[in-house]
C-alpha cells in the first residue's frame, strides 16, 4: 500500500471515530468487527449513514426520552418495521432544489446505500445473539436500473485531448494558467484513456510508481494490495513529457513525491480530475459532457479493448475487477457488430446439412 492510500485509511478512521461519538456506545463493536471486510471509506459511509438514522430517531415519539449513547443492543429490539418504513419515507427527498425550487427525490442509489447500511448494522447484532429480531432484513430495497454504458469513440477522443492544447474560448489569465497545466492535463487525460486506470489510483501515483522499463504503472488496487497497470506508447510519450518538462512548472513542494501536482504545488485530489475531465468534455463540445467523469474513461478503455480482443477475462484482469459479471455489465457495449454476429448465427440454425 503506498504511502498516500495509508494516508487516506488513517484520515477515514479518523472520521469515524469522530462519527462514533455521536452513536451508542455499543456501536463500536460493529465498526471493529467492520474492518475485516469493509474498506475504510465504505466504513466511513456507514457510519454517516448510520448515525443519520439514529438522529433520526431521536426525534420520533419512542425514543425521545431515552439516552442512546449508554444504551444496549437490547434497545434495538424496540425498533419495528414499521419505523424503518418511516424513516425510508423521511429520506425519500433529498436537500436538493430544482430550478423551480421543488425539492427533489433521493436518488434510488442513494437510498439504497443508505438502507443497506442500516440492514448491515441491524443483522450484525442478530448474527452475534445481542437482539432476537431483526425487521431490518424485511425492508424493501428500491429497485437501481441499469444505466446505458457511456464510452467515447475515436473521435471524442480526437476531440478532447486537442481541447487542452486550443486556446479558443480562453481568457488571458486562463491561457497562462494552462501554458503551466496543458503538459500535465494531456497526461492525465492520456493515462485515464490508456490504461483504464481508476481515477483513485491515478491520483495516488507518485514519481516511483511510473515504471518505464516494464511500461507499467505500479496502482494501489481496493483492499490495499499492489497491481500494475500497463500503457503503450502514446502514454509513454505523454507521461515522461511530463515529467520532463511539464511537473518542474508546477514547482513541487519539499518532499513532495505525488505524480499529478496542482498549481498549489501539492497531490491532485480526485475532485480535481473529475472537475478536470467534466471542463475538457464540456468545452469539447462531446455529447452528455455533464455525465462525462473519469470512470467513464475508464468505460471507455474496458469497452474499446473488449472490442478489439472479444475476451471478456483480459478486459476483467486488465482493470482488476473480481468478478467477470462486472466487467461484462459495465463495461462491455452493445453494438452493431455484434448485432450483425448475432443474425448471422441466427441463419446458421437454418443452413441445410448434407446426409
Amino acid at each position: 500500500m503506498s504511502t498516500y492510500s495509508k494516508q487516506l485509511d488513517a484520515e477515514n478512521e479518523r472520521r469515524i471515530k469522530s462519527l462514533l461519538k455521536d452513536l451508542p456506545s455499543f456501536a463500536k463493536l460493529y465498526f471493529d468487527d467492520a474492518r475485516r471486510s469493509k474498506l475504510s471509506r465504505t466504513r466511513l459511509g456507514y457510519a454517516r449513514d448510520i448515525r443519520s438514522f439514529f438522529l433520526w430517531l431521536q426525534g420520533t415519539s419512542g425514543f425521545k426520552n431515552i439516552d442512546l449513547k449508554t444504551s444496549t443492543p437490547e434497545i434495538l429490539e424496540k425498533l419495528t418495521f414499521e419505523d424503518f418504513e418511516e424513516y425510508k419515507s423521511s429520506i425519500e427527498f433529498s436537500s436538493r432544489v430544482d430550478s423551480s425550487g421543488k425539492q427533489l427525490l433521493t436518488e434510488n442509489t442513494t437510498m439504497a446505500r443508505r438502507l443497506s447500511a442500516l440492514r448491515s448494522f441491524m443483522k450484525f447484532y442478530y448474527t452475534i445473539g445481542a437482539i432476537k429480531t431483526n425487521p431490518a432484513m424485511f425492508i424493501s430495497m428500491p429497485k437501481i436500473s441499469d444505466h446505458n454504458i457511456i464510452a467515447l469513440d475515436p473521435i471524442d477522443i480526437d476531440r478532447l485531448l486537442d481541447t487542452i492544447t486550443n486556446d479558443q474560448g480562453l481568457t488571458k489569465n486562463q491561457i497562462i494558467r494552462r501554458q503551466k497545466t496543458e503538459k500535465r492535463d494531456i497526461a492525465i487525460m492520456t493515462t485515464l484513456l490508456g490504461t483504464g486506470i481508476r481515477v483513485s489510483e491515478l491520483v495516488g501515483l507518485d514519481l516511483k510508481d511510473v515504471d518505464f522499463v516494464n511500461g507499467r504503472l505500479i496502482v494501489t488496487l481496493k483492499g490495499g494490495n499492489d497491481g500494475y497497470s500497463y500503457f503503450g506508447q502514446e502514454v509513454e510519450d505523454t507521461l515522461r513529457d511530463y515529467i520532463e518538462n511539464g511537473r518542474p512548472m508546477l514547482e513541487p513542494a519539499i518532499n513532495e513525491e505525488a505524480l499529478f501536482l496542482s498549481v498549489r504545488h501539492t497531490r491532485m485530489t480526485v475532485r480535481a480530475m473529475e472537475l478536470l475531465v467534466k471542463d475538457y468534455c464540456s468545452r469539447a463540445g462531446i455529447a452528455d459532457a455533464d455525465r462525462i467523469t473519469p470512470h467513464k474513461l475508464r468505460a471507455t478503455y474496458g469497452t474499446h479493448l473488449y472490442e478489439q480482443s472479444g475476451d471478456i477475462k483480459l478486459v476483467a484482469s486488465t482493470l482488476h475487477h473480481k468478478s467477470v459479471e462486472t466487467t461484462s455489465k459495465h463495461y462491455v457495449k452493445d453494438s452493431e457488430e455484434h448485432h450483425r454476429k448475432v443474425i448471422l448465427f441466427s441463419d446458421t440454425i437454418f443452413d441445410k446439412q448434407e446426409h
